[in-house]
């Protein structure tokens, strides 16, 4: 039988609400000096997305890495990946479209993106348009839909990813393959940020002065938006499945080392976090930020998750703590939505008063966006989810009808916490 893991689902929540603090700050939290309050949105936002795509690869290796290898395998995993991003996102996009054209906020100039919004390929090129980068067209609510581009790529590259994976059959290769993929992946980061002057100017010459700016610039992209950069952390995802696969149980003295190692790794979240915010460390320090400077404590988080139990496990496996992370993906796409209705009645913060009112608010603000996600996951994302299984899905002699009858206990269910299999603990 299929178990899940429930604190990892409760994982996808605080990954959610990481990007949704981040951008409560950056919309409704309104100080006269913005910088500090803007260096924690840009890290916390940070967090959030690399801990999205560190727990996407360990979770689409665990269910899929054995199945992809035949033709069969392969359409029904390409089928569940676009029952799980598909519906909703065509369903967001559709409803800034048409916000956007009945205020006259577009144009016809911008209406040439949206190719790549409908193949979700966005993220993919550096192309500016009409005045910004090709990720930030058409209002809020598209403008984060880049990370859904990018995990797109990732699902055409995880085929090639199980191939070179293969022939890591031991623990001991596989803690290698770690290492030396955190410190590649390092190395390249810092280089882009040392070379960053010569991007620019390499962008200036090709895009013209917007490949200078800051947020829509060429650097950002590859840095950030782009898939090159950040496939390498989900491939750690894929690496950190891979380990729990070929592990023992772990004894009793393991289960103790794992309680530590995790609030380790909380604890170096929360330095990173002040480091990566404070205008007083250097840039090269501070640009780690922006991709892969979180990811190793993040995989470790995860690896803990997924093999130990303790108290903050069975705290992240709570029932309604994972019935919200179930909903984490609509309280992606939905929160710009809710927080740009609130961020016009806010007022700059000079007394305590204000403060205390923007607290208020922004606390209504998140409530609303998890209540509102919890009815789209339920009324449009998962009903969708079933229904293009159901048509799409395949077995092995080519039956979709025998298929959906066989998943519909096990693999129908999947997406909904990512099921897969676990490991027994030993008392």
């Amino acid at each position: 039988m299929r178990q899940t893991f429930p604190s990892l689902t409760g994982l996808r929540l605080i990954a959610a609400l990481a990007v949704l603090v981040a951008h409560c700050i950056a919309l409704i939290v309104k100080l006269p000096d913005p910088t500090e309050a803007m260096n924690l949105a840009v890290t916390l936002a940070s967090l959030g997305m690399s801990l999205f795509f560190v727990l996407s690869g360990f979770v689409i290796h665990s269910n899929y890495s054995e199945n992809v290898s035949t033709p069969a395998g392969l359409w029904n995993f390409f089928v569940a990946r676009f029952a799980r991003l598909f519906p909703l996102y065509i369903a967001f996009l559709c409803f800034d479209l048409l916000m956007r054209v009945g205020f006259h906020q577009t144009n016809f100039e911008r209406l040439k993106a949206l190719p790549f919004y409908l193949t979700l390929t966005q993220s993919w090129i550096y192309f500016p348009l009409d005045g910004n980068a090709l990720v930030y067209q058409f209002g809020l609510v598209p403008q984060v839909t880049w990370s859904i581009s990018t995990e797109w790529f990732f699902y055409l590259a995880f085929p090639f990813l199980c191939l070179l994976m293969t022939r890591l059959q031991y623990p001991r290769s596989i803690v290698a393959s770690i290492i030396a993929l955190c410190l590649g992946t390092l190395v390249i980061v810092t280089l882009i940020n040392l070379k960053a002057a010569s991007l620019e100017r390499l962008g200036v010459r090709a895009f013209g002065e917007i490949a200078a700016n800051p947020q829509d610039g060429l650097c950002r992209w590859l840095a950030y938006f782009s898939p090159y950069v950040r496939i390498f952390e989900f491939a750690l995802g894929c690496l950190i499945s891979a380990l729990i696969r070929v592990l023992p149980d772990p004894t009793p003295d393991e289960q103790r080392f794992g309680a530590r190692l995790l609030v380790g790794a909380l604890i170096s979240i929360i330095i990173l976090c002040y480091l990566f915010s404070s205008p007083t460390m250097p840039g090269i320090i501070t640009s780690l930020r922006v991709s892969f400077g979180f990811v190793p404590c993040l995989a470790t988080i995860i690896f803990c998750c997924a093999r130990y139990e303790n108290s903050i496990i069975t705290a992240l496996s709570a029932p309604r703590i994972v019935l919200a992370g179930e909903a984490s993906y609509s309280i992606y796409l939905s929160h710009m939505v809710v927080l740009g209705a609130f961020r016009y009645e806010t007022s700059t913060i000079t007394d305590a008063q204000v403060w205390i009112a923007t607290v208020l608010q922004s606390a209504v603000a998140i409530a609303a966006t998890v209540g509102l996600s919890l009815v789209l996951w339920s009324l449009i994302e998962m009903p969708a989810r079933r229904s293009l299984r159901k048509w799409l899905s395949v077995c092995a002699d080519g039956n979709s009808e025998a298929a959906t009858l066989s998943g519909a206990r096990g693999f129908d269910r999947l997406p909904i916490q990512e099921s897969f299999p676990r490991r027994s603990i030993q008392p």
